[in-house]
């Protein structure tokens, strides 16, 4: 004969076998959460590593266009281009040698009045009107070269001062733009979340299969028991009747009666 006890000390067992498997599970999600946000810290780390190394050579960018921008409109970078352009225009206005295209010297000699020839004095009078106005004419193509290299010819004042300020204003506004780009880059770089790990609906199921189970088998067998249980009795019972049937009518009326 089985004692019940016995299934319950199965289904017991069960129960603590259930209880293990679901602290293992648990520990087990403990853990790959913790690897999971040792990752995430690591990947963040990077992104704002990142973040940083390119927004600081964005800004050396942007203050090395600023600091070429000043010195090519500093007084002494001025100063020099338009030395440089106005004797390049002076060059070209004169054709080389400081006096206009063409030009050669007039002399007394080769000073003749047309219809006729005129006296010496009249000539070196005439020659000498005509150097003076060709070197007034030459001091007035200076004074053009001049103006000229402090306004709009091609490498004047005028010209390449406000290329050197366009060209900065580009350089820094490239840099800054680039900046903005990576900003918003690390900005949604900052919202990823690490992994999550959670024990799902069905955790511990298996652990639970296995207790519903010792469960059953406890009852099984003291049900099993107080079967054999009943069924001893049954047999006693039985031998009882067939002891019974074997008297005869007289002996089991004085039985009854106590007579016997």
């Amino acid at each position: 004969m089985c004692d019940p006890l016995v299934g319950g000390l199965i289904a017991g067992a069960a129960s603590l076998g259930t209880a293990a498997y679901s602290a293992n599970e648990a520990q087990q999600v403990q853990s790959e959460q913790t690897n999971a946000n040792n990752q995430w810290v690591s990947e963040q780390q990077a992104f704002r590593k990142q973040f940083l190394d390119q927004d600081a050579q964005l800004r050396n960018q942007a203050n090395t266009a600023r600091e070429n921008t000043l010195n090519q409109i500093s007084p002494t970078t001025v100063k020099a281009n338009q030395a440089t352009e106005q004797q390049r225009l002076n060059t070209q206005f004169t054709g080389g040698g400081g006096q206009p295209a063409g030009y050669s010297p007039v002399t007394a000699s080769g000073a003749a009045i047309s219809g006729g020839a005129a006296d010496t004095t009249t000539k070196s009078d005439l020659a000498s009107q005509v150097n003076q106005a060709t070197a007034a004419a030459r001091s007035r193509i200076s004074a053009l070269a001049t103006a000229q290299s402090y306004g709009g010819s091609q490498f004047g004042f005028g010209t390449q001062v406000p290329l050197a300020l366009q060209s900065g204003a580009q350089g820094i506004g490239l840099a800054s733009a680039e900046r903005g780009n990576i900003a918003q880059t690390y900005g949604v770089e900052q919202q990823i979340q690490p992994l999550h790990y959670i024990m799902g609906p069905n955790a511990g199921l298996a652990g639970s299969v296995a207790n519903s189970l010792a469960s059953v088998a406890g009852k099984g067998l003291g049900y099993a028991g107080a079967q054999a249980t009943l069924g001893g009795a049954g047999a006693a019972a039985g031998a009882g009747g067939a002891a019974i049937d074997g008297m005869s009518n007289v002996d089991l009326g004085a039985q009854i009666l106590g007579l016997v």
